[in-house]
């Protein structure tokens, strides 16, 4: 936790508190309802139209979950190229970050590993709310590869069906 006392300036300690409070959307609500309160209604109104949310657009298709649940449930990381794992390190701090279980695995050697990491996901007991799967490698023609399969010619791939199959209830 940042000291704002410590804060070079006057200046910057009103952005940090600023962008703590703005962090939450109660909060920046909160906020502008003291600043109107306060007779300050002008930038009341700034604050509330950058705080603004997109309403959701419904259609026949929409549907809408619930997400509260902490762990929100499993985010599964899959890495192929080794060189890349720093970017699933990324991916992983953000999803945490969401409240996800993030698993990252990096060069499995084959598709069918990879095929039997995602059996045994699938098949697991699931108390969350969400699952969230990203793969980082080479893949072509809605296939993905397993580790060293970068040839359009290998035959180390994974449909990417056949994985949305096994989560697909």
């Amino acid at each position: 936790m940042i000291n704002i006392l410590k804060l070079p300036s006057k200046e910057e300690m009103k952005v940090r508190i600023f962008s703590v409070i703005a962090n939450e959307r109660d909060n920046c609500n909160k906020l502008a309802d003291m600043l109107e309160e306060s007779g300050q209604k002008i930038a009341a109104d700034k604050l509330r139209k950058f705080n603004k949310s997109e309403t959701l657009m419904e259609s026949d298709t929409t549907h809408t979950f619930k997400m509260d649940s902490n762990p929100r449930e499993k985010a599964l990381i899959i890495v192929n190229i080794p060189e890349l794992f720093k970017e699933a390190k990324r991916f992983e701090f953000i999803l945490t970050k969401l409240h996800f279980d993030v698993q990252p695995i990096c060069a499995l050697k084959s598709s069918k590993d990879l095929d039997k990491v995602l059996d045994d996901l699938a098949n697991d007991k699931h108390d969350g709310d969400a699952f969230f799967l990203m793969f980082i490698g080479h893949g072509y023609q809605d296939k993905i590869c397993g580790y060293g399969g970068d040839s359009v010619f290998s035959k180390n791939e994974l449909s990417i069906n056949c994985i949305l199959d096994k989560f697909s209830e």
